[in-house]
């Protein structure tokens, strides 16, 4: 998938862990396939009450695991929103919401037909 995810960000286990890393990475992928769709639940739940901690908390988590599996549009999206949370305006956060599902889905398909980690 174009830029959905740095392949070089999942090949960088590898190097650092060598024969183990097939398998860390696979479960890496594995527990953020799991987890990315209820942080995005909850990043939606907390824009339409504007819960700012709930906001800050799930957009700053689904961030930093986007990150570290190379997801960095998804990761850079997670950003602005957690930007517009710290500053309390909720006024465009469900049309970036609605571009970080788009990326998210982009992201998921990626890292499902993808054999990211040879």
């Amino acid at each position: 998938m174009d830029d959905a995810i740095d392949i070089k960000q999942l090949q960088s286990y590898g190097m650092a862990i060598e024969d183990k890393a097939n398998n860390i990475v696979r479960q890496l992928v594995q527990i953020y396939l799991e987890d990315a769709p209820d942080l995005l639940q909850t990043i939606e739940l907390a824009i339409y009450q504007e819960d700012i901690a709930l906001l800050k908390r799930a957009v700053h988590n689904l961030k930093g695991s986007s990150a570290s599996l190379g997801a960095m549009t998804l990761a850079s999206i997670c950003q602005e929103l957690e930007t517009l949370a710290k500053t309390g305006r909720f006024d465009h956060a469900d049309k970036t919401f609605s571009r970080l599902k788009t990326e998210y889905v982009r992201v998921e398909t990626a890292l499902q037909t993808q054999n990211v980690w040879t």
